[in-house]
């Protein structure tokens, strides 16, 4: 008998939690305070550090590998646009010294990547709500100069989030990313993207450590003059936003037979020195997966010699009638919970019933305005059904598989 593809990785990670005798308690989270009601889901998209083997948790030992094969539809929404904000989270961001270039440069890749060849690589994808669109347009950066926390929770994020975006995206097609300035250590993970809901507001988010000197994390940029801290972080950026668009929620929409979502499938693969955006500024970044370029054969290789990876130089080519992947739900999906990334049996970053960040500009919690400039610088989901407690049943640690659906942790 064949199970179905999320029933197969539920089995999998379970499986394999038990051979490990580690177990994590699963990171929804509802609560309730001056940020509102909060469910935070899963850690997804996880991009591993380069040549990371996660049998033996070392780095710099394996190529990436994914599961062989497009991509397939599971009947859930995408993004047709994507409303982005950055936070930069933590103490150091007001430190002229830790900042460098990596402010700027942020503002300038998201304001970069909307409507450009790379972002539309991933138009080819439709869901349940449409086609994935170019459009991302970037509502400028928050600083909160509070502690930051590390990657290990997603409620935690979730929190950061809802403290300083009074106003989500009232359509869920809100992105915010999450810049700390706490290093990354030993944790084996440059960064995830995930999903939730603020108030019954559906949200995008993503966590990003600092990686200045993370050579794990680090594209090897020489051609565009950006840091190598900057050069890291746009690197991963790329991935995350590519599958948020493309599989932001529960139900899912595209990943591959191994939960693998776009990003995963051509993650550390480079074609090209750089690509250019439409503000003109340049980037160091993976290629992300198209269905068509695989299926017609125009694709680059990824680490597993599949050649589906588009660069981002020129526009995606059109594709016939025959390449275009039409939404399939082949999986059911259900609401069992799924693995997690919290380390805790109580997430400690929640909000609190103090006021929410006002409008007016503070030291701590500053909006800037986007300035482009050309500076160089997988298994099942939680539902986002908001609950009023808690869930803690215990989920599996990271899993020695490549699925984009596993736990994070420290």
């Amino acid at each position: 008998m064949t199970l179905p593809s999320q029933l197969r990785r539920l089995v999998l990670v379970t499986a394999l939690a038990a051979v490990s005798g580690a177990l994590l308690p699963i990171a929804v989270h509802a609560t309730s305070g001056s940020a509102g009601q909060l469910v935070a889901g899963p850690a997804r998209g996880i991009v591993y550090p380069r040549g990371y083997d996660p049998v033996t948790r070392t780095e710099g030992v394996a190529p990436y590998r994914s599961a062989a094969g497009n991509m397939t539809y599971h009947g859930g929404v995408i993004m047709p646009t994507a409303v982005s904000k950055a936070i930069f989270w933590g103490p150091s961001w007001t430190s002229s010294s830790f900042v460098g270039d990596k402010m700027v440069g942020i503002d300038s890749f998201y304001s970069g990547f909307s409507g450009s060849n790379y972002a539309q690589i991933s138009d080819e994808y439709t869901g349940s709500n449409g086609q994935v669109g170019p459009t991302t347009p970037y509502q400028g950066h928050i600083v909160d100069t509070s502690a930051a926390a590390g990657g290990a929770s997603t409620s935690a994020i979730l929190a950061e989030v809802a403290k300083v975006i009074s106003n989500p995206d009232p359509n869920g097609n809100g992105y915010y990313a999450v810049y700390t300035d706490v290093p990354r250590g030993s944790a084996s993970y440059c960064g995830w993207h995930s999903t939730g809901t603020v108030n019954g507001i559906r949200v995008q988010f993503a966590f990003f450590w600092n990686l200045d000197g993370d050579i794990g994390c680090d594209p090897q940029d020489t051609t565009t003059g950006h840091s190598q801290g900057l050069a890291a972080l746009a690197n991963i950026s790329a991935h995350e936003l590519s599958e948020a668009r493309t599989d932001p929620a529960n139900p899912s929409a595209w990943y591959d037979a191994s939960g693998n979502e776009n990003g995963d499938k051509c993650a550390w693969t480079f074609n090209v020195p750089s690509v250019t955006f439409s503000n003109g500024t340049p980037w160091k970044l993976q290629g992300e997966w198209s269905n068509n370029a695989f299926t017609a054969g125009t694709g680059y290789p990824n680490s597993g010699g599949q050649s589906g990876c588009l660069d981002g130089t020129l526009p995606p080519p059109t594709p016939t009638a025959t390449d275009t992947p039409l939404p399939t739900a082949t999986d059911t999906p259900t609401d069992t919970a799924a693995p997690t990334d919290t380390p805790t049996d109580t997430p400690t970053d929640t909000p609190t019933d103090t006021p929410g960040p006002t409008n007016t500009p503070t030291a701590s919690n500053t909006s800037v305005p986007a300035t482009p400039t050309s500076t160089p610088t997988d298994t099942p989901r939680p539902t986002d059904t908001p609950t009023t407690t808690a869930t803690d049943t215990p989920a599996p640690t990271d899993t020695p598989t490549r699925a984009c659906f596993q736990s994070v942790v420290d």
